[in-house]
């Protein structure tokens, strides 16, 4: 079986390198994630971001507790900016329910005032009575704590990039699709994004329309959901976050699903998934020993049921 190249004489190939070079599918791999809780935190992100980054005991404690309740907590710096928070600054904080797509934001000036958010409201799908967030986020990982290749790759990714609305953030998952992404308030997550793609997503978003290309799936969807839904948009003129909506899953045999989607204008559709074993076994993280993972695949076309 062929193996990646090293990238010097005894030195492991970066895990994103070896996914690729096994051409590890990227649909069905986004991490699954209700409610997504971003901070505004300036400086390096650690290993384990809400332990492990010097944040006021407050702001760890409010943080972790919400982790605990099913909230999807990441950490957030503006693109290109390192300097560290200092004691008592205002930061931003985000929370997105991307099954809805909504999104709130307000400005907070104490570590404290996290502590009045309750993780089992905002679990159950509740968001705070703050603003609407005016515009789409889209976060990009280049946490390089947590691995190598989100460093080198997710900077890369947002070099030269001005733009209000691109963050750097904590470890998303999945190291070995860097450079990874999320977009808010949809929840759609991307991997081995470059420069040109991120301003793609960006722009498209804007204009109410998801960019297909590195789509990884939708936060809210379960992992066959997910790829469903990237193949439904590949094969239509669904474009739209709205567009598409799944109304059932259903397991047909062993491994496959048949997801039911309904569109905007009455169309149902029919996309069946198939689970199998990866052929080749590739390393989750840099520095780590190959592992066998799944990968999520369209059995036949996309197919149209009914017309409303």
């Amino acid at each position: 079986m062929p193996q990646p190249p090293t990238s010097a004489v005894g030195v492991p190939t970066p895990c994103s390198t070896s996914a690729a070079f096994a051409e590890e599918s990227l649909a069905g791999t986004a991490p699954v994630a209700h409610l997504w809780v971003i901070v505004e935190r300036h400086g390096p992100f650690g290993a384990d971001a809400l332990k492990h980054s010097g944040l006021p005991a407050e702001m760890r404690d409010a943080l972790l507790s919400l982790k605990q309740a099913g909230v999807k907590v990441l950490l957030a710096r503006p693109a290109g900016r390192h300097s560290a928070s200092a004691v008592g600054t205002p930061f931003r904080v985000w929370c997105a329910h991307p099954s809805t797509g909504r999104m709130v934001s307000t400005v907070f000036d104490r570590a404290g005032d996290l502590a009045d958010l309750d993780g089992p409201t905002l679990a159950a799908g509740h968001l705070p009575a703050w603003p609407s967030a005016a515009s789409p986020a889209l976060f990009v990982c280049t946490n390089g704590r947590r691995d190598a290749c989100c460093a080198r790759l997710g900077r890369r990714a947002i070099v030269g990039i001005i733009d209000p609305d691109l963050w750097e953030c904590s470890h998303l998952g999945g190291h070995r699709f860097a450079a990874t992404g999320l977009l808010l308030p949809w929840g759609y997550v991307y991997g081995r994004l470059d420069a040109e793609q991120v301003a793609r997503i960006l722009h498209d978003a804007r204009a109410g329309h998801i960019s297909l290309d590195g789509l990884r799936g939708r936060s809210s969807l379960s992992p066959d959901a997910q790829v469903a839904d990237i193949a439904a948009r590949v094969a239509s003129r669904f474009r739209s976050p709205d567009d598409l909506a799944v109304v059932d899953e259903s397991t047909t045999g062993p491994g496959l699903v048949e997801v039911t989607m309904a569109a905007s204008d009455g169309t149902r559709l029919e996309v069946w998934v198939l689970t199998e074993d990866q052929p080749t076994a590739t390393p989750p993280s840099c520095g780590a020993e190959p592992e066998a993972h799944l990968r999520r695949r369209v059995v036949g076309a996309v197919r149209e049921i009914a017309r409303g």
